[in-house]
């Protein structure tokens, strides 16, 4: 795992991926990724923790993400998936979503079974929860980046 220098903020609107995270019990929020692959050319594709909100929702959400080729599935196409660490009743697509990154997991890893990839992700998740607790990491969740109220036209 590495802290990375200065957070990464992403920000954009929630688009369809591919499904999979309902249905291994990993609903993911996806960003377009064309749209923010530049401002991650620098970054190991992988897995990364951080700060998660939505639209202006009152809270701000611990979160892990992947971006780049998901190996195990063979994706061809770049994507950003934010997994964010709540239990959300409904989906939000459409919505606003911004994210700081900051903090590298691991790389995108293939596995040899759909179990070993379900392992991976809780421990991911795990990491995310117990980092996200330290400083400098728990100061960011009040970033003005996530915090600002955004004002509606």
């Amino acid at each position: 795992m590495t802290y990375l220098e200065k957070p990464i903020f992403l920000e954009g609107t929630v688009v369809h991926g591919y499904g999979r995270g309902k249905e291994i019990k990993c609903p993911t929020a996806n960003l377009n990724a064309a749209s923010l692959e530049e401002k991650l050319k620098d970054c190991e594709n992988g897995v990364y923790f951080g700060w998660a909100r939505i639209n202006n929702d009152e809270n701000i959400y611990k979160m892990v993400m992947s971006f780049g080729y998901n190996v195990y599935f063979g994706n061809k196409q770049f994507t950003i998936e934010a997994h964010i660490l709540n239990d959300f009743k409904s989906d939000f697509y459409d919505q606003n979503l911004r994210l700081i990154v900051n903090g590298f997991i691991r790389p995108m890893l293939n596995f040899d079974s759909l179990d070993q990839l379900l392992e991976a992700i809780e421990k991911d998740k795990s990491i995310a929860k117990i980092e996200l607790e330290k400083e400098p990491f728990l100061k960011d969740q009040k970033n003005e980046f996530i915090a600002k109220v955004i004002k509606k036209n």
